[in-house]
């Protein structure tokens, strides 16, 4: 799991706690509004608060009916039909050739950090965006086995194993409620995949060109003061993801504004 102690201390300083965050934006206890280009590795991609509205709402319900624990519910299955329609489908939600069928949980990141990974508006891809020449190879359509990036905007890290045939790892309890929402984003994300198009995507190039490189909505840093540029970045009302080894994320619904001081007070370094 990363450290990122470092950005939290660095971001109270300079503007308190986050008071509510609701689609690619936070609200912080000093009323400064940030745009957020972290989306919490992806999983905020589809946005925060109410713009997920459909995923929290099964959330609640299913907390109501006291889904929480690790005992089985329908939920399980659920899930990994919509994963397996979401990674066996592509942008345009036609169907591909049903290469995976099998779908498992864990939260040992260690036993994943080799495997490729599904992302939104992407596909299979190399795990680790830090090895650029990699990222910008062709997606790797035949790995048997993949990580799934799930849309939901929660903090606890969930890693989803997608695979074309049957694995035997240790098997990870998670909550009906949380399968429940996750399932419920996850259609969600199959319904947005066909409307957000690169237009969308490079929106912010002339503001972000000189910093990152871009496919499809994501950025890989091309600055070795990484630690550095966060902070400036932070400074002008832009959250970037603090790990270089993950991607940023272009913020759907955001404004050119956004990046106004950005422009005017540019990274040197």
């Amino acid at each position: 799991m990363n450290n990122i102690d470092w950005f939290n201390t660095e971001f109270v300083k300079r503007y308190g706690s986050v008071k509510r965050a609701r689609g690619c934006y936070w609200y912080t206890e000093k009323g400064v509004r940030l745009v957020d280009l972290w989306q919490e590795d992806g999983r905020a991609i589809l946005g925060w608060g109410a713009c997920n509205s459909k995923a929290f709402e099964v959330l609640k319900n299913t907390i109501s009916r006291g889904q929480t624990g690790s005992f089985p519910t329908d939920y399980s299955k659920r899930f990994s039909k919509a994963v397996l329609q979401l990674v066996n489908t592509n942008c345009t939600n036609e169907i591909l050739a049903s290469n995976y069928q099998y779908v498992s949980l864990t939260t040992d990141y260690s036993s994943l950090k080799d495997l490729p990974v599904w992302r939104p508006w992407l596909g299979v891809s190399v795990h680790d965006c830090s090895n650029l020449s990699a990222f910008n190879m062709i997606a790797l359509t035949n790995a048997s086995e993949i990580v799934v990036q799930i849309p939901f905007a929660w903090t606890e890290n969930v890693y989803v194993i997608a695979s074309v045939k049957k694995i035997e790892r240790d098997s990870f309890p998670v909550s009906g409620a949380y399968l429940a929402a996750a399932t419920r984003a996850i259609y969600s994300l199959i319904a947005e995949q066909k409307k957000r198009k690169e237009n969308d995507f490079k929106r912010f190039d002339s503001s972000l060109k000189k910093y990152f490189s871009r496919k499809g909505p994501y950025l890989v840093p091309c600055i070795k003061e990484y630690k550095d540029f966060v902070l400036h970045c932070l400074d002008c009302g832009i959250v970037i993801n603090p790990n270089k080894s993950n991607f940023s994320i272009v913020p759907f619904g955001a404004n050119p504004g956004d990046f106004r001081k950005l422009d005017k007070t540019p990274f040197c370094k």
